[in-house]
């Protein structure tokens, strides 16, 4: 519990906790007060809702090895940094589009042979914005108008790398507490398609969750196994 309560970064935190057992009683919750061990608590379906600033986490805690309910885990986690980053991705992606844009109007009306060269590399420049290795050097003695636009490009590809990198951190942050929870935990999509899965889930079925992204049940476990995990 103390685990938890503690874990905040940069914006994502933890906002609840509660496990109830499969009678739907509460053993323990973040809020006692709100929630007194062994009153009754709604869990609701298995599964993940991103919904504005909060990301829900449901899930069955079924017996590894006869497949019985024992309880149920519910997390809710404050998200809103990672809503604020991939909106600014999304105008950075927007910025260089325009960029991009730009550079094939000047293409097209054919401007002189010495700045012709140096668009055409740009307009190569713009479609490795968010590669991380757009270097300006290149357009050093390139007309002032193209050298701009070069460094523009080199400030929206870096800005959009950082971003990807704090994206990373916070979704890095979220499985390492999924790992830490000793029950098996997964997350699939709207087609059963396995999105991340826990250490627990790892240790006990054998499987890695790079091995496991994208795959159904189906394709993964015998009838009987998968049949219980869906």
């Amino acid at each position: 519990n103390g685990l938890l309560k503690s874990v905040t970064h940069e914006g994502f935190s933890m906002k609840e906790y509660a496990v109830v057992d499969a009678s739907g009683m509460v053993l323990t919750h973040s809020d006692p007060k709100a929630h007194p061990v062994m009153t009754a608590m709604q869990t609701g379906e298995d599964g993940t809702v991103w919904s504005g600033d909060t990301l829900k986490v449901t899930q069955t805690i079924v017996h590894p090895s006869d497949g019985r309910t024992l309880g149920h885990l519910m997390l809710s986690f404050d998200v809103s940094s990672i809503q604020d980053k991939l909106a600014l991705l999304q105008r950075e992606i927007i910025y260089a589009f325009l960029i991009a844009s730009l550079v094939s109007v000047l293409l097209a009306f054919g401007i002189s042979v010495r700045v012709s060269a140096p668009l055409r590399q740009l307009a190569s420049t713009a479609t490795r914005i968010g590669s991380g290795g757009i270097k300006t050097e290149a357009y050093a003695y390139a007309p002032k108008e193209v050298a701009l636009l070069a460094s523009s490009m080199q400030k929206a590809d870096q800005t959009i790398v950082s971003d990807q990198l704090e994206i990373k951190k916070s979704n890095d942050l979220l499985q390492s507490i999924l790992d830490h929870t000793p029950a098996v935990i997964f997350i699939k999509d709207r087609d059963g398609k396995y999105l991340l899965i826990n250490q627990r889930f790892e240790q006990l079925f054998h499987i890695s969750n790079d091995n496991i992204q994208g795959k159904t049940d189906s394709e993964i476990f015998d009838g009987g196994v998968a049949a219980t995990l869906q």
